[in-house]
């Protein structure tokens, strides 16, 4: 017998070909090439997602056919330029090209029920997303895909048939579209899953960029299709495309190979060989699973931990916030805009919205083009990115001109605008699905795609919902919302941008250089030890290989950053100068990185009791300073929330509008007297009828500066003096706090004055927060934590308290005083700060031997080494702010506390003014009997955190307990809406409850998380990350706490249920973000049960 052939490898997923594949072979009577299945992939993707947006892009344009928005709205469209039609010539063209409209969505809130259905649509999308990228990576694609587009064809047709069934029930429409949008969400991670196994990197961002045309020839088609049919009725405008899309996902059914391991293709055609043919050193394909492997699928938050994944979602955030919003609202935008002095019909405008997408398709291949010629994909798409401001900009203020005009400047914005958008969802994408880090495995490519295209869903959801509130007001206030929302976008790839172009100067600055000739560098395997040689004789010791992984980094930026040990030997082509190789040293003698002389404060305490301050006493000074500090910070952040409802003493239509869930009970006449009482004449430009919308956008002007700036001061305070930086950031709040309040007596009367100033107030607020935690935690070790800092965080909730009382008190005498007065108090303390507080132990020579970090060991509990004591044999070096997202465990609680501070947020700027303008037990209180009250808010606060901190500390579980209080805080605002007019005791008890559960979370995740994760075991006890992480969890919280307050500002004009409403599902959205966690923490407490009363439980365990 002769010897067996060496068995096939045996692959994690056998399919067998398609259907139509088997046909075209039979017929054939010749397997399929490489090739032609590569091109088969291509079409048949390119079909499927086509379809998908095709049915997306339909209610852009029924949205004109259902709301005919009023002329009052299509007036307020040029507050750059004027207008050139008279009044009655723009009632008339309007008359002439809007039809009635369709109910529920032809009233007064049509605008604002279309974006809710935008809303819902592409909510349910992006969470979809996550959990379609999870079982795209596990299931059979074909199938999968085949099953969303049905489902997706079968949902479109069903909006659609509401027209023939005359129904006109606002919430059919919105399940309709939630279920559309979750089949929807499983067409973008299997498409690009599937076209990533089939094409390597060679090229990809040109193939990609071309291929991704299919998002505008969707948009174009389902542009066309539906605006040909709308002349026949709505419905067909609809049914059409889902007719469509289902039909196509039979030939997805038909005709798609997954991967070539799926139809036993033979990839030695593949594009990914031609580089040997070249010459090129290539060891193996980027996307070829090696066969050795047994794959298994990446996990979700593994996905999120592999380098450049966070910065490109949060990228595609803001910039699918962009696309969608012209998605969803450009042909409403041409239909009520008049171009050259004329308004487009409804089919018009469909028609020449699909310009963009023309554009969008030349923009997508160019920057894949580009970002191939350049090997720099974050330069590419920061640098659309930064173009698509001046594009949006030229659009807004010229495009009404003419024709020509428009269209020219239509092209240029979609070409900016979608180009990176494609570039991200497609070839960084498959990049990042495909990463080194991931050893060859590619089961991560459904996985990634999702993270990265959810994340950017979730700005697809806000940007058209904003839109929906915002351009019932001024349509220039959403061109400016875009274009921050662009310039946001290109800023979160400036750290991949400035290593991308230090790489790029490397390599320009080795051409020519001897060394750049040496090609390869060999890894030698051994048992115990891996040594690497370096082109000579000379060999260097690595990492022991119990390290999963060998680190090898260039003098001269050029990384190679990670080898997988189990290879054997890798070839490598990038240019080498020298290498920096770890090896076994003694540990040197400890040098702190930063010394501080002891405060002057200290010194003198120490000069009058002549002899040093003990550890505990230091302590005690740490938690009081740190303490007054951040009350003083949030007391001056509370000011404006008071003075908010004397700036604008709202209409009384407003305050009607606060029960649409129960009647009020007195009559129209009495109210109108007492809000007479009340209330009064209000500050210019604040009292005016759009005086509620400008205090929303302070409050957003000022959340979003103090959002950004945290991330900074975060990365600052880990590399700076903490007290000099606090001192600063106090003093400067100080400054502007009261500057504010000086436009009182300067009689300033400008909204810009007042924007810039609460801009700056927020970028010095930005300091505070990242620079106590890291203090604190410097000072205070695990041991009780959560409690310490629970009663800690109750300065929240006492600079909340003080702040309003002081300026609640002070309001009679001129809102100026309410600013100005707290802004003396927290330069005040800020002198405080410089003068007694120390940063760290070794900054004053303290005995840690008298740190709680020492009494576990007492207690024989098993300690390897005190969480948060720097070991001495480190000579540590501040954590990167890339490397700080990648903690296990910092993502989740910085997401969930996006939602919490949303909710959070909220109250602390509205509550006084909402209370102001609700009738309790038949009677509207005063602005400063209202702002007196809200403080109740807080007491409740204080004792949410002290509670949330003690259980966790109880209980070992700060995931179970943020959770549950964020469960907890739902049914606690419901009952306040609904029951807290009914009597002022009424309201009080559930006011404390609220506040409990609202800011129990909320305290628990910015103090003891945040320490927790800032020494975390994967640090090495490296405490210098302290600053970083917490910056980077309360920063993403303040761009929830922006957010909240600007949707508020909008949205409480109409109802204030729906207020209530969002805060709700906020709060439930945050206890969702934890399920991992809190899953992760029960399976420990069942382990943790099950495994008492075992022998191995009661002998003494050694940790290394």
């Amino acid at each position: 017998m002769g010897t067996l052939p060496e068995p096939a490898p045996v692959l994690d997923r056998r399919y067998s070909k398609p259907p139509g594949i088997q046909l075209l072979e039979c017929m054939k009577k010749s397997s399929i090439s490489f090739k032609t299945h590569q091109a088969i992939v291509l079409i048949v993707t390119f079909l499927a997602y086509a379809s998908y947006h095709a049915t997306r892009k339909t209610t852009s344009i029924v949205k004109t056919a259902l709301d005919p928005q009023s002329l009052e709205v299509s007036l307020k469209t040029f507050p750059w330029h004027r207008a050139y039609l008279q009044r009655q010539t723009e009632s008339k063209r309007v008359s002439w090209v809007l039809g009635s409209g369709w109910a529920p969505f032809n009233g007064s809130d049509g605008t604002a029920l279309l974006g809710e259905l935008d809303l819902a649509f592409l909510f349910v999308y992006a969470m979809g997303m996550y959990f379609s990228g999870h079982l795209g990576d596990r299931l059979n694609l074909r199938f999968f895909l085949t099953v969303g587009m049905v489902g997706t064809g079968l949902f479109t047709s069903l909006f659609g048939v509401g027209y023939w069934a005359d129904v006109h029930v606002f919430y059919y429409y919105l399940m309709v579209q939630m279920l559309a949008g979750l089949f929807q969400s499983t067409g973008w991670p299997s498409v690009v899953a599937v076209v990533g196994n089939w094409f390597g990197k060679r090229k990809r961002g040109l193939i990609m960029g071309i291929w991704n045309a299919h998002t505008s020839v969707g948009n174009i088609t389902g542009s066309l299709v539906a605006s040909v049919l709308l002349k026949y009725g709505w419905g067909w405008s609809l049914v059409v495309p889902g007719v469509m899309i289902a039909f196509i996902g039979m030939v997805v059914f038909l005709f798609l190979s997954v991967s070539p391991d799926s139809v036993g293709a033979n990839t030695d055609e593949d594009e990914l060989h031609s580089l040997k043919k070249s010459g090129e050193e290539v060891t193996e394909p980027l996307l070829r699973s090696r066969l050795d492997d047994n794959e298994s699928a990446v996990g979700f938050i593994e996905a999120w931990k592999i380098p450049g994944v966070a910065p490109f979602a949060l990228c595609l955030f803001f910039a699918k916030l962009v696309a969608y919003t012209f998605l969803y609202w450009l042909p409403f935008y041409i239909s009520h805009t008049a171009i050259d002095g004329k308004y487009l019909s409804n089919e018009a405008a469909g028609n020449l919205s699909t310009l963009f997408d023309v554009g969008g398709v030349v923009g997508g291949i160019l920057a894949g083009h580009i970002s191939d010629r350049l090997d720099a994909r974050a330069i590419t798409a920061a640098s659309f990115m930064y173009c698509a401001i001046p594009a949006l900009f030229l659009y807004r203020s010229y495009g009404h001109i003419s024709m020509t005009v428009n269209i020219v400047l239509m092209l240029i914005s979609g070409m900016f605008v979608n180009g990176p958008y494609a570039l991200i969802t497609t070839a960084v994408s498959a990049d990042l699905g495909t990463h080194s880090s991931l050893k060859g495995n590619s089961r991560a490519l459904a996985t990634v795609t999702a993270i990265i295209d959810g994340t950017g869903s979730i700005g697809a959801a806000i940007g058209p919902l904003l839109t929906g509130y915002i351009s019932a007001t001024s349509w220039s206030a959403v061109f400016t919302m875009l274009m921050a929302a662009a310039l946001v976008a290109g800023l979160l790839l400036t750290r991949l941008v400035v290593a991308e172009v230090g790489e790029k100067i490397h390599e320009s600055r080795s051409q020519g250089s001897p060394a750049s000739r040496s090609p390869t560098v060999e890894v030698e395997m051994k048992r115990s030890k891996s040594n690497v040689r370096l082109g000579g004789d000379e060999l260097w010791e690595c990492k022991s290989l119990s390290d999963p992984v060998v680190g090898i980094s260039c003098d001269l930026c050029c990384l190679i950053n990670y080898f997988d040990v189990s290879c054997g030997s890798v070839a490598i082509t990038s240019s080498v100068l020298s290498f920096e190789v770890s090896e076994p040293a003694p540990a040197p003698a400890r040098v702190p990185d930063r010394k501080y002389s002891k405060p002057p404060g200290i010194r003198l305490l120490e000069c009058m009791k002549k002899s040093s301050v003990s550890f505990k006493t230091h302590q005690a000074i740490v938690l009081i300073v740190t303490f007054l500090a951040y009350a003083s910070y949030h007391a001056t952040r509370k000011t404006t929330s008071i003075v908010k409802s004397a700036l604008d003493p709202q209409s009384l239509n407003v305050g009607l509008k606060t029960f649409p869930w129960q009647r009020a009970h007195l009559q129209r006449p009495v109210e109108r007297k007492r809000v007479s009482w009340g209330l009064g004449s209000g500050w210019a430009p604040f009292s005016g009828s759009d005086g509620t919308a400008l205090l929303g956008e302070l409050d957003v002007a000022f959340l979003f500066v103090y959002a950004m700036g945290m991330y900074f001061s975060g990365h600052l305070g880990d590399r700076l003096n903490l007290r000099i930086f606090l001192t600063v950031g106090m003093v400067g709040t100080g400054l502007f706090t009261s500057l504010f309040g000086v436009g009182y007596w300067a009689n300033v009367h400008v909204f810009y004055y007042y924007l810039i100033v609460q801009m700056l107030a927020g970028l010095f607020q930005s300091t505070g927060w990242p620079s106590v935690v890291a203090v604190v935690g410097n000072w205070f070790g695990k041991s009780k934590r959560g409690l310490i800092m629970g009663i800690w965080n109750a300065h929240t909730s006492v600079g909340n308290i003080t702040g309003s009382l002081v300026a609640s008190v002070l309001l009679k005498y001129g809102w100026g005083w309410s600013m100005v007065v707290p802004g003396v108090m927290i330069a005040f303390i800020g002198m405080v700060v410089f003068l007694f507080l120390p940063v760290s132990p070794d900054s004053v020579g303290a005995n840690a031997d008298e740190d709680e970090l020492h009494s576990p060991k007492k207690a024989r509990e098993e300690v390897a080494v005190p969480l948060l004591r720097s070991r001495s044999d480190d000579n540590q070096s501040a954590v990167g702010f890339i490397e700080a997202w990648k903690i296990p465990g910092v993502a989740p609680f910085a997401i969930c506390l996006f939602f919490a501070k949303l909710v959070a947020y909220t109250f602390l700027y509205w509550l006084p003014f909402y209370i102001s303008h609700t009738a309790i037990d038949g009677k509207y209180l005063s602005d400063e009997a209202a702002g007196n009250l809200s403080t109740l808010f807080d007491v409740g606060g204080v004792v949410g955190g002290i509670l949330a901190g003690h259980m966790s500390d109880r209980l070992d579980a700060r995931a179970i307990t943020a959770a549950s209080f964020m469960y907890c805080a739902v049914p606690a605002l419901f009952f306040y809406r609904n029951y807290g007019h009914l009597s002022m005791t009424v309201n009080v008890i559930l006011m404390l409850i609220t506040g409990m559960f609202v800011n129990g979370p909320y305290a628990l995740i910015t103090t003891a998380v945040s320490a927790d994760l800032g020494t975390h075991s994967s640090l090495k006890g490296n405490s210098r990350a302290l600053a970083t992480v917490t910056a980077i969890i309360d920063g993403t919280g303040s761009i929830g706490a922006a957010i909240g307050p600007l949707l508020t500002g909008y949205i409480s004009a109409t109802s204030w249920s729906a207020v209530f409403t969002m805060l709700m599902a906020a709060a439930l959205v945050a206890g969702l973000l934890l399920t991992r966690l809190v899953v992760a923490e029960v399976g420990e407490k069942i382990h943790d049960s099950r495994s008492r009363g075992s022998p191995a439980s009661r002998s003494p365990a050694l940790k290394v």
